[in-house]
């Protein structure tokens, strides 16, 4: 499983615990996509542990007490199956209310920025 998958399954797990914090295996991709999630609104915060190496700790965040803020984190493309997409094919996710992740050549961002700068690129996951 790679790091992408294996955070993503991570951060489900928690959100399905309620716990406050998640540790992931971190590089430079999972850190940028931990990026596009607190810029969106879907994490409080994230920072790299400097104990451990290539770890990141990911702060969740809940609407409420109990109610977490994602309730869809999907994995796209995989190792086995990558799925490019043009910037005027980038889908929306639940009607414009959700964020799909892309691999760009402007970096990792989310669709609405992508469809801004014109740019498609790899769907990596899709959150709501």
């Amino acid at each position: 499983m790679d790091r992408i998958s294996d955070g993503l399954a991570r951060i489900k797990n928690a959100l399905a615990r309620q716990m406050e914090s998640v540790d992931l295996l971190s590089n430079r991709v999972v850190l940028s996509v931990c990026e596009v999630l607190k810029k969106e609104g879907f994490i409080s915060d994230f920072k790299v542990l400097e104990d451990k190496r290539n770890m990141a700790r990911i702060y969740l965040k809940y609407i409420g007490k109990d109610k977490p803020t994602i309730s869809l984190l999907r994995r796209i493309s995989k190792s086995s199956r990558r799925v490019y997409v043009r910037y005027s094919e980038i889908p929306y996710v639940m009607n414009g209310l959700g964020v799909s992740i892309l691999s760009t050549s402007k970096g990792i961002i989310s669709n609405k920025t992508a469809k801004k700068l014109q740019v498609g690129g790899e769907l990596i996951c899709e959150v709501f």
